[in-house]
């Protein structure tokens, strides 16, 4: 009896003095929902040939005030260039809503349009208006890249050609998209020359551009425990050991420079050749 008196008299005591009672703290407010449309383009924004796009979002914008969030990061800009590469890309992008490949419309009218590379390529202006109406009036979706339409055929020239340098008279195996150098390959591959590696890769990626095209065609692979670079299904180069030593690079790393040498190549050969016919 006694000490349950004396239980209660330290209960009412700490009653008494107003000691705080422990107690989880509350939980935040959840976040306010997103409204309208948010609209991010990694643009080389003060190059002359991204200013028509970058106009077009802000005229999208003044169309419909409140509607639409567009930013525009510059990644010629280290801060810009550090949220692009952040983000996961390499090439220019404008994401809506967080993606880059969106759709929109309905059974046979459905569109699917990445958003990545310069305009004229894998997409055109007209294609970013129609998106972000689409989006404005609640119709637009994400959508997976092998989705994506292909514009139209590239038309590019795609060859191979071997020079000798140095004072051995080394072999050379050079990549050539119309009429720039896109990259060399200077060791040999099992009982392939470097001339005859880069001459197989010509061949297989003519082939593939005598189809609809989308760069996202081009990735790399694992091949047989090697890294290699390929267009569809089809492999243009593997990365040897001594491709890797002889540039000081990595394996993966070679691979993906080949990669983006490639696709920026033919991307800029079927721009200019867009252009020249319009002209």
């Amino acid at each position: 009896m006694a000490t349950h008196l004396i239980a209660i008299l330290i209960v009412s005591l700490l009653a008494g003095t107003g000691c705080p009672l422990r107690s989880r703290p509350a939980a935040p407010p959840p976040p306010p929902p997103v409204s309208g449309v948010a609209i991010t383009a990694y643009l080389h924004a003060d190059a002359a040939c991204q200013q028509a796009t970058v106009e077009l979002l802000c005229e999208l914008d003044a169309e419909a005030p409140g509607q639409l969030r567009v930013e525009v990061v510059n990644i010629d800009d280290e801060q810009g260039e550090r949220r692009w590469r952040d983000a996961g890309f390499d090439s220019v992008a404008i994401l809506m809503n967080g993606s880059a490949t969106v759709a929109w419309g309905d059974h046979g009218d459905r569109r699917t349009v990445s958003f990545l590379h310069p305009p004229g390529f894998a997409w055109t202006h007209a294609d970013l208006r129609e998106a972000v109406h689409a989006a404005r009036a609640g119709r637009l979706v994400p959508a997976e890249p092998a989705e994506a339409e292909a514009v139209r055929l590239v038309d590019v020239s795609v060859r191979a050609q071997s020079v000798r340098v140095g004072a051995g008279g080394d072999e050379t195996g050079q990549l050539v998209v119309d009429d720039e150098v896109v990259l060399e390959v200077t060791q040999s591959r099992d009982d392939l020359a470097p001339g005859q590696r880069v001459s197989a890769a010509a061949e297989a990626l003519a082939e593939v551009l005598q189809r609809p095209f989308t760069p996202n065609q081009l990735i790399t692979a694992r091949v047989e425990g090697r890294v290699a670079v390929l267009a569809g299904e089809r492999e243009l180069l593997v990365v040897t050991d001594g491709d890797a030593r002889a540039e000081n690079l990595q394996p993966q790393e070679l691979a993906d420079r080949w990669r983006v040498a490639i696709r920026d190549a033919v991307i800029t050969a079927a721009l200019q050749r867009s252009a020249a016919r319009s002209q």
